[in-house]
């Protein structure tokens, strides 16, 4: 079963985590290039950094670095699981978040910078100017420094499971429990508005740097696609909650995601269906684009990969 977001790097190279305990990294052709077996299921999104090093969080609470060939570099354990993603900085720093609420800023050696008890175990993203943006095991998502300042802080109404996505103007858009998708100042973490939907936001939003539409699924089986100033363009049904899985938008504007329903869907950037594919299991992860094709995660255990 894959549970873990699938991640592409600049060669084409596939990196994913499975229930197996293994993190793979896959040729675009489908064939092996390695594989790194960890402790347990591995929920966590594998971070490339541009030297090529590949970070994931492993369920003993360890944060580990391998090698571009898929060696161990350093292992830094935490006190709990980990069961997102991370983020490297322009410095090579990567931050982390462990389930014991803390976020780690740690070198690229391995030994820790800072670590700051926000109450999140969301993953972080890292903004244009440095800030990192996490959601939390509260209500509130944060806007931290490179040193571990708290910038600001903002309250939603339940809890923040989604990732930061960035607008053309620098807009934060994140969903939240409460089912409303927010947009705040990245400066100040002012709110700009807010857009219900008909369930739970916990997929992360995806944003056209060419228009500026939000594109994001909710539990009440639709995606989204709303204007910047907040206002709906179109939403499409599936058969089933759009939980986890973030949509990826191709060069063309076609928004790529799954359903709960066990389908992959390409959709226009109209809303028009331009295909869907049946897999045997719920997709509960972000899609991830290659050159030629669309890699999506299956709870059946199965990475398919499907032509543009």
């Amino acid at each position: 079963m894959i549970q873990a977001d699938v991640q592409v790097d600049g060669n084409g190279t596939i990196y994913f985590g499975s229930f197996d305990g293994y993190v793979y990294a896959v040729h675009a052709n489908g064939t092996m290039k390695w594989k790194y077996q960890s402790t347990g299921r591995i929920y966590s999104t594998c971070t490339v950094a541009p030297n090529g090093m590949v970070y994931f969080g492993a369920f003993d609470g360890n944060i580990v670095a391998l090698s571009p060939q898929g060696k161990l570099l350093w292992k830094y354990l935490t006190k709990d699981s980990i069961v997102t993603g991370g983020g490297v900085d322009k410095d090579g720093v990567f931050y982390m978040n462990s389930e014991d609420n803390y976020m780690y800023a740690l070198y690229p050696n391995g030994t820790l910078k800072w670590s700051y008890q926000f109450g999140a175990d969301d993953g972080p993203v890292i903004g244009r100017d440095g800030t990192i943006y996490t959601g939390s095991g509260t209500p509130s998502v944060y806007a931290v420094s490179p040193s571990g300042h708290v910038r600001w802080s903002f309250p939603g109404g339940g809890l923040f499971y989604a990732h930061a996505a960035f607008g053309p103007d620098g807009t934060i858009y994140i969903g939240n429990y409460d089912h409303y998708v927010y947009a705040l100042d990245p400066a100040t973490g002012n709110l700009k508005w807010k857009y219900l939907t008909g369930g739970p936001v916990q997929a992360s939003a995806a944003v056209s740097q060419a228009d500026g539409t939000i594109y994001v699924g909710s539990h009440d089986h639709y995606m989204y696609a709303l204007t910047p100033s907040g206002s709906l363009k179109w939403k499409y049904c599936t058969g089933s909650k759009i939980e986890y899985s973030s949509p990826a938008l191709g060069p063309d504007g076609t928004i790529y995601f799954g359903s709960d329903d066990t389908h992959g869907y390409a959709l226009t950037p109209s809303g028009a269906v331009k295909w869907s594919y049946k897999t045997r299991g719920t997709i509960r992860c972000a899609v991830a684009l290659g050159r030629d094709a669309v890699y999506v995660p299956s709870f059946d255990g199965v990475l398919y990969a499907l032509a543009l």
